[in-house]
């Protein structure tokens, strides 16, 4: 797949699971133009940061075949998200059908 078809899976699928929890009544900042960009975290931008009262979800959007390389990369998330019992770190994977599947919750 080229680079350009991949960053046009990428952004729809981020788009697609940050209007599934803004549907489910979360705050979401996500990092795709149409959003407002989430917070850094631990020198990291999320692909998504959704929050609904003191509930925190972190996601991380990746292409299957990256998720060995990506896994290094994400450990601050992780560690973010284990300090507090209500944050939880997410990593989704792509798919051409536009709908992100959760691979891991931390």
């Amino acid at each position: 797949m080229s680079a350009q078809k991949n960053r046009i899976e990428y952004i729809r699928c981020v788009n697609c699971k940050a209007e599934e929890l803004e549907r489910q009544g979360y705050d979401v900042k996500a990092n795709t133009g149409s959003w407002s960009k989430p917070p850094t975290i631990m020198g990291l931008v999320p692909d998504i940061r959704a929050k609904r009262g003191d509930k925190v979800i972190i996601g991380k959007m990746v292409r299957k075949e990256e998720l060995l390389q990506i896994e290094r990369e994400y450990k601050k998330f992780i560690e973010y998200a284990t300090k507090d019992a209500n944050t939880s770190f997410r990593v989704y994977i792509t798919s051409e059908d536009i709908m992100p599947r959760l691979h891991k919750i931390y």
